[in-house]
């Protein structure tokens, strides 16, 4: 046991070390599983990855359990301190969905966002679950349809369909319907 400043610092247990307090080292090296546990139920936990610039600590990488809601953050650190109000967000990961959020420099609002559930792709994010560009695989022959935030100026494209604001391509054609039927055909020769 080693005890400093009136208190048990460092104790040899029958699973291993327990140290109270904060380890500085030159450097570490483990042979197996880690575990960070951010202590109490609902704590954070935080991985930071700082760098070092002249012999000065400078910005560096983190990573972020929330201990609220669980969801994984990577992000950055732009100042030397741990103040979390620093933190920036670049990629938040939500655990119970398994949505993937690409956040703006501020860290503030995801602009880049995948929704795993309805297998869709959100792009610059407008407010919440609204985006200025949606791409989504649909079903009824879609290979990929384009939906603007109000869900009225959709452009579809598919192999066989037959709804309105559609490009199809089918048998070398490019068929369009703007209003769900045929309005002009090109095909694989050129003509319309």
């Amino acid at each position: 046991k080693l005890i400093a400043d009136g208190g048990q610092k460092l104790a040899t247990t029958s699973t291993g070390v327990d140290v109270t307090g904060t380890i500085t080292s030159d450097g570490l090296t483990v042979e197996g599983d880690v575990g960070l546990d951010g202590g109490a139920s609902g704590s954070d936990t935080y991985l930071r990855f700082t760098e070092w610039f002249g012999g000065i600590q400078n910005a560096g990488f983190y990573l972020h359990l929330d201990g609220t809601d669980d969801d994984l953050y990577i992000g950055r650190h732009d100042t030397a301190d741990t103040n979390v109000a620093n933190d920036k967000p670049v990629i938040g990961i939500d655990r119970g969905t398994g949505d993937i959020s690409f956040y703006e420099d501020t860290g503030t609002t995801p602009k880049f966002f995948w929704d795993a559930s309805a297998e869709s792709l959100g792009i610059g994010q407008t407010s919440t679950g609204s985006y200025s560009l949606g791409v989504t695989s649909v079903g009824n022959g879609y290979t990929a349809q384009l939906t603007s935030p109000t869900s009225t100026n959709t452009l579809g494209f598919a192999n066989s369909s037959n709804s309105a604001g559609e490009i199809q391509y089918q048998s070398s054609d490019f068929i369009f319907r703007p209003a769900g039927t045929e309005a002009m055909r090109i095909d694989s020769s050129g003509n319309v």
